[in-house]
């Protein structure tokens, strides 16, 4: 390659960019020419990674014919982008999907009205939510809040329209909440305007009501509502439009209040009429009224002097699915299943009102660019006309009107929450974020942590000198502000301090994890306060990624993963199922006669799951005095339990943890010899602490490991010490534990406990077993220290609230409720295993 092919005009994208730049690197010092080389190669290597790792379904979004290719060019990877970003997301079809359309429940989101809160008013199927929508070229990201609110930081939304205008923005509401709890900051008298406050990411949600979104009077007779409309085709309802000032996305819609009688007005003149059937007033259907309403409201819009920038989107028609009957003559709409493609007319006035909108959204792009306004379409109609079965019907508690079914607006959860991904997917295109570097900002928790300013660079540096781009001052600012990457790569996830943050540990319902036992089930059980869920772990040197069931199922796609040890790592494995069955509902597939050995399957990811339950992980027996249980045990310190050990063979991840079981009078044996004890207190036997007994427990365990035959790959990761909290005395003394918020560091971190003994005896065999590990079949180990962090949480214990009253009012201050502090091990986990699988190239 020569200087010359420095004319070249680069494409738009990051990586044509990144060619581009090399190319110039590479003609002004030849002499460095590997250096860049291998600089833009672990760049590109680096979004690469960041890609695979955010991205919900990589493999998706990547086409099939750019994986065959072996040496595809840069502008085939463009133009396959290209086809990607033409995906027209309308057109496609419902796959039936667990849960498909399940993102919040009643307990989960607050905001639900009554009127769509369809399984609260009594509906009993609930199938309906197990389909999703699969557009026929792509596949559409399922909806993430926290992505979501990233996006749109700083922002103001509004939703204008009607009443299903207000369906989509409660279903958004519910969606958003599920990471941010809002502020409901003003209702008007009527609640048809109203504003909520997303304070941490600083977003402004409103809803704007009207009936046609043009000006409209209804005709009174004696008094009396008729009915009959007089519309001002040539002029917005001020009700919203005084509003727009300010809104940095208005999000459009309106349709279902002009099947009635309506006189169109130009001026003082009528210019025709729907439904009046009068010999000298022109005759117009429902779509022309429509399409003259989208007209004007766009053409207000693109008028708008003080709207620069405004984004305008378009959410087309959503049909009512009334049958034998109309809403006020007995029409109904009680089906449990979507139709398919070839049951829905394409000739229907449905699609009719859904073209006329669509004509007025490509006349208005015509003009758009005034100011920067846009404009874009959130086209539902083709999949809306599929959903007969997503209506409240008569499951909407309006008794007062009558017996009327409602199969207008739509049930919450269902698939009115579809609307919301198709929009956020629209949206990411209008903001831009449309390129493989797009994608990467979308799905990473916060990019701007997670890129280097080493890396970013050059890149930045060619974009000031060809294309400056809005922002760069502010993206610059923050790369400014980060810390080298290697300090990232490195940082210690152990180390840190809890934050409050609203519903930071709010994953799961009782409604939405079928799986929480009772004994974990706090709320259940009758604990009053929530607060203890508004935390969150922050390490002192970077971010934790919030657990993403999606991702995580993704990395142990196809992969076998066991929980080894007691009853807190049964705690911690039934957090990870609740996490989990958010994405996909598992199968149980096996439990033994004590219910201590159990076996979970996801057949869509096909991943297993399984909980391997024993109290020392070796061997243990207790004595028994005159046939009576003692408390005492005998422990081997050289042979491992063999109830967990005959299961290893097979398994790729082994999560393994042990201690509480330690706090009790041992002996410990090698052999026949008795050589030490714990809490024995004899003259002829070695006294040891627990933490010796802990460490020698491990040793054999991962001795074990090591030498294991059929273990091949497998991934070890020790779960450190979780402790109890206990206050004024023990479990069987009375000890209880009833704190509603977490330490402060400097409250709780005592080097010199016998929890961070036992802490610091695991870790120290978990290093000797490293120092031995990859000789032996590729094994690996990895640590999920703990300790520190719940250390600091005595609030996360179920404490009376376990529903035992068969131990005698003993306090539970050993394990950890659900949802709780608990699920962040799950969230460590995570973190810990996109390392060891091999995406930790941040």
């Amino acid at each position: 390659m020569t200087c010359t092919g420095m004319n070249m005009k680069s494409s738009s994208t990051v990586f044509r960019e990144r060619i581009q730049f090399g190319k110039v690197e590479r003609c002004i010092n030849m002499g460095r020419r590997p250096v860049h080389f291998i600089l833009s190669t672990l760049f590109i290597a680096t979004i690469f990674s960041i890609f695979l790792l955010y991205s919900p379904n990589p493999l998706y979004l990547i086409s099939k014919q750019g994986l065959e290719q072996q040496a595809p060019s840069p502008m085939q990877g463009h133009k396959s982008h290209q086809k990607r970003e033409s995906c027209d997301l309308s057109k496609g079809h419902w796959v039936r999907e667990s849960r498909g359309s399940f993102f919040y429940t009643n307990s989960s989101c607050a905001t639900i009205p009554e009127s769509k809160n369809c399984f609260k008013q009594g509906r009993m199927d609930m199938d309906f939510l197990n389909w999703r929508w699969k557009p026929d070229q792509c596949d559409l990201p399922r909806f993430n809040a926290k992505t979501s609110l990233q996006i749109l930081q700083g922002k103001t939304m509004a939703f204008i329209g009607d009443s299903v205008a207000r369906n989509h923005m409660e279903s958004l509401l519910c969606l958003l909440s599920q990471e941010e709890i809002p502020e409901d900051i003003y209702k008007d008298s009527e609640d048809r305007f109203r504003t909520w406050y997303f304070r941490s990411s600083n977003f402004t949600l409103k809803v704007l009501w009207t009936k046609f979104l043009i000006a409209g009077e209804e005709r009174m007779i004696n008094g009396t509502g008729s009915s009959i409309f007089d519309l001002q085709i040539d002029k917005v309802d001020d009700g919203w439009a005084k509003h727009l000032p300010g809104v940095d996305y208005a999000i459009v819609s309106a349709g279902h209040w002009f099947f009635r009688v309506m006189y169109l007005h130009e001026g003082d003149n009528v210019v025709g009429c729907v439904y009046c059937n009068e010999p000298n007033v022109t005759n117009r259907n429902v779509d022309f009224a429509l399409q003259m309403s989208f007209r004007a409201t766009f053409n207000y819009i693109n008028g708008c002097k003080n709207c620069s920038g405004l984004v305008t989107l378009l959410r087309t028609f959503t049909p009512a699915h009334f049958e034998n009957g109309a809403w006020n003559t007995g029409g109904y709409c009680n089906r449990t299943g979507p139709f398919n493609e070839t049951e829905i007319d394409l000739t229907s006035s449905e699609w009719q009102m859904r073209n006329a909108q669509v004509k007025e959204i490509k006349r208005a792009r015509k003009f758009e660019g005034n100011q920067g306004k846009r404009f874009g379409v959130v086209d539902v109609t083709r999949a809306m006309l599929m959903r007969p079965d997503g209506h409240p019907g008569e499951h909407w508690g309006n008794k007062w009107k009558g017996g009327y079914n409602d199969c207008v607006h739509w049930c919450m959860p269902g698939p009115v929450d579809t609307w919301s991904e198709i929009f956020m997917a629209v949206l990411r295109k209008e903001a831009g974020l449309t390129t493989i570097f797009g994608i990467f900002l979308l799905y990473s928790p916060n990019p701007l942590i997670l890129m280097t300013k080493k890396g970013l660079d050059p890149v930045l540096k060619q974009q000031e000198a060809s294309s400056p781009t809005q922002g760069h001052d502010s993206v610059q600012k923050q790369l400014d502000q980060d810390k080298p990457h290697k300090k990232k790569e490195n940082c210690d996830l152990s180390k840190g301090h809890w934050i409050r943050e609203p519903r930071g540990s709010y994953f799961y319902t009782n409604s939405s994890c079928a799986t929480i036992p009772n004994s974990k089930n706090c709320f259940k059980q009758g604990r009053m306060d929530k607060d203890f869920l508004n935390w969150r772990w922050k390490p002192d040197q970077c971010e934790l990624p919030r657990f993403d069931a999606k991702f995580f199922l993704q990395i142990v796609q196809g992969k076998i993963m066991a929980f080894i040890g007691d009853s807190v790592a049964r705690n911690h494995i039934e957090s990870l199922l609740c996490l989990l069955s958010q994405e996909e509902i598992p199968e149980d597939i096996y439990k033994d006669s004590e219910d201590r050995f159990r076996t979970w399957y996801f057949p869509h990811s096909n991943f297993t799951l399984k909980v391997l339950w024993t109290k020392f992980l070796i061997e243990g027996e207790e004595r028994m005095i005159n046939g009576t249980a003692s408390g005492i045990y005998d422990l081997k310190l050289d042979k491992v339990d063999d109830g967990w050990a005959k299961h290893l063979p097979g398994l790729d991840y082994a999560i393994v943890s042990a201690g509480h079981w330690f706090f009790r009078v041992l002996y410990l044996h090698e052999g026949d010899n008795a050589v030490e004890c714990v809490y024995c207190n004899e003259p002829n036997v070695t006294g040891h602490n627990v933490e010796f007994a802990v460490q020698m427990s491990f040793r054999a365990t991962f001795n074990y490991i090591n030498d294991c035959k059929n273990c091949s790959g497998l991934v070890t990761l020790l779960r450190t010490f979780a402790p109890a909290h206990f206050e004024n005395g023990g479990w069987s003394t009375g000890g209880y534990c009833n704190r509603t918020g977490p330490f402060n560091e400097t409250h709780v971190i005592d080097l010199e406990s016998s929890e961070w003994k036992v802490k610091s005896a695991q870790i120290e065999e978990i290093e000797r077993a490293r120092k031995i590990a990859g000789k032996n079949q590729g094994k690996r180990f990895g640590v999920l220290d703990v300790t520190r962090a719940m250390l600091m949480r005595p609030d996360g214990h179920p404490g009376e609230h376990y529903g035992e009253k068969w131990q005698g009012g003993a306090k539970d201050c050993v394990h950890w409720c659900m949802p709780g502090p608990v699920d962040t091990w799950s969230e460590i986990l995570m973190a810990v295993l996109r390392k060891e699988a091999g995406l930790s190239s941040l």
